[in-house]
């Protein structure tokens, strides 16, 4: 830390006021950068989850109100006189189709043979083809001789192609039932095609016998209580209808795979029918695969109702896995199978979606959304998807009786915050152009603050030195530094003129000095000369004093006539010294000075 300031002290003025600008001007950008990314982030985040909610919503209101309609439909058709009517007239001509004298062991065995070879033929090549599971098809030839005779005249030996059978009204065998048949298919089979439903059964209540069903696939004519098929979804729907002892019932069984559809996924739809307080039967309907897929799909509109390119609704069982087709099979069937292969998914689950053409029962969601929803629980979270992919997730149970379902609504997080990665991209772009604006106006500025002041520095330095001929800084600006430029051009304009001045004066201190000099010379010389003169005086005087005295010893005789004149004498030469003393005095101070 301490180095860190040392070194920025040690640094130019140039680079320091670079340094300050920079931190002046770009730490609140980058401030600001942050508040507006995080909060625009939070904005975005939240909206979207907002669209996920309502778009969960408006899915689970259609899906929970498409399985109201079908329990209605399915309570209004099973409670239907022509309903009613056709499961006690189907259940007759059922038990007496074997009773038909015209069918002989021969007729019969070229039934048999027939029938096995739609089994072991068409039927097995199909199911190979649309699933990855093997299947002893030979096994499944009926033994019953009622079924071995329905399923001769309306399956192996009915004319429509596989699929299509139901497009058979009446088989020409003269017999009640396909006189009956011939009655009610028309009207059961234009409800199916109304309503979308994959088939429709009558159940024989006592024996469990499938007397009718329109679409005509290996189930019919079987038992759900001793069949081939007594251990499936559809037979426990009919058990439950049984069960139920009421008209008003209404029971649903989940998807699962069903072999006479191939393994396709399928799931059961079951009411009894009642006659006057007897229970005859049960009316079941195989629930319609593609009315879900519409519904959640939107028709395959995502991009209109908000859910962009990744986006999709989807239903979620209680064993983790979808009930409606994925959008990504959907939409790009190859790529979506890839994405699963290469993320590690099972390859016998990914082979079977590829040929079955769906990923209900077999795409599992085992992610936290999903779990919370099934245990009941609503919100909304960004988890990994199914595909192992970051999404925005909204979720929810559903409400439908009979099963325990769950709805999410997801979308990519690449695609959600792509508005965002935009927005980060531009404010990158924009703040590298104000980083570069930035680093020219304050390299500019700098370079105009620090420029005169380095030359002021250089100034200084000269002048501090002793150099007054350095010429003067030129300023260009009016502001403070322009002021500090020209103070300090006329403080060294100030310095030159006191210097001349000074100069000026000490040669005239010189030249006074000199004469001084001079003058002082003859002052002293003058002073020796009267110093030598003042000697010879006082000399003169004390050889006169002497003179005087000896006259006076020698003229003691005349001392009364001459004592005036000795007085006089002697103040004479007190005056005289008085004066050669001055005149010493004043030869000494002369001297000194």
């Amino acid at each position: 830390m301490k180095g860190g300031a040392v070194m920025f002290r040690n640094l130019s003025l140039k680079v320091k006021l670079i340094a300050l600008f920079l931190v002046v001007g770009l730490v609140p950008l980058l401030v600001g950068v942050v508040v507006i990314y995080r909060s625009s982030s939070a904005a975005l985040e939240h909206e979207t989850f907002n669209q996920l909610v309502s778009i969960r919503e408006i899915k689970k209101a259609q899906i929970e109100g498409y399985f109201k309609t079908i329990e209605n439909q399915a309570l209004t058709f099973s409670q239907d006189v022509m309903i009613i009517d056709a499961m006690k007239e189907f259940k007759m001509a059922f038990k007496a189709i074997g009773d038909d004298p015209a069918v002989s062991s021969e007729e019969l065995e070229k039934y048999r043979s027939s029938v096995r070879s739609y089994y072991t033929g068409l039927y097995d090549a199909t199911f190979r083809e649309k699933s990855v599971d093997n299947i002893d098809a030979a096994s499944l030839v009926p033994t019953d001789k009622n079924s071995l005779i329905l399923q001769y005249r309306y399956i192996s030996n009915n004319p429509q192609p596989l699929g299509s059978k139901n497009g058979l009204v009446k088989a020409d065998d003269g017999s009640r039932y396909s006189q009956l048949h011939a009655r009610y298919h028309p009207a059961i089979n234009a409800f199916l095609e109304k309503f979308g439903y994959y088939d429709i059964f009558l159940v024989d209540a006592d024996s469990g016998n499938i007397v009718y069903s329109a679409l005509k696939e290996v189930d019919f004519a079987t038992s759900l209580k001793d069949g081939p098929y007594a251990d499936t979804n559809f037979a426990d729907a009919f058990k439950n209808a049984v069960s139920a002892g009421s008209s008003d019932v209404f029971i649903l069984e989940d998807f699962k795979p069903y072999v006479p559809s191939y393994n396709a996924p399928a799931s059961f739809i079951a009411s009894p029918i009642y006659d006057k307080g007897k229970l005859e039967g049960v009316l079941v309907l195989q629930m319609p695969i593609d009315a879900i897929n519409t519904i959640m799909t939107s028709n395959k509109e995502w991009k209109k109702i908000g859910l962009g390119d990744s986006g999709e609704s989807y239903i979620v069982g209680s064993d983790l896995k979808l009930r409606n087709d994925s959008r990504f099979l959907i939409d790009d069937k190859a790529g979506y199978l890839s994405l699963l292969r290469e993320k590690g998914f099972p390859g016998r689950e990914v082979d079977t979606i590829e040929k079955l053409d769906t990923s209900i029962l077999l795409q599992d969601v085992k992610n936290e959304t999903a779990r919370m929803a099934i245990a009941g629980n609503s919100g909304y979270k960004i988890v990994s998807d199914y595909r192992d992919i970051p999404v925005l997730s909204a979720y929810a149970p559903l409400d439908i009786p009979g099963v325990q379902w769950a709805i999410l609504a997801d979308i990519n997080e690449a695609e959600a915050f792509a508005p965002l990665t935009r927005l980060k991209k531009l404010v990158i772009v924009m703040t590298i152009i104000i980083i570069g604006i930035v680093i020219a106006i304050a390299w500019f500025v700098a370079k105009s603050i620090a420029q005169p002041v380095v030359h002021v520095a250089e100034l200084a330095a000269k002048v501090a030195a002793g150099d007054l001929t350095v010429p003067d800084v030129k300023a260009k600006n009016n502001d403070e530094i322009g002021m500090l430029v020209g103070s300090l051009n006329n403080m060294k304009g100030n310095l030159n003129k006191m210097m001349g001045q000074i100069m000026t004066m000490a040669d005239h201190v010189a030249a006074a000095s000199t004469e001084l000099s001079a003058t002082s010379t003859q002052i002293v010389n003058g002073i020796d000369r009267q110093s030598s003169q003042t000697s010879q005086v006082a000399t003169a005087m004390e050889e006169m004093s002497a003179t005087v005295l000896e006259v006076a010893r020698n003229s003691q005789g005349a001392s009364e006539s001459a004592g005036e004149t000795q007085e006089v004498a002697v103040r004479g030469g007190d005056v005289v010294k008085r004066a050669v003393d001055g005149m010493m005095t004043v030869a000494d101070t002369v001297r000194q000075s």
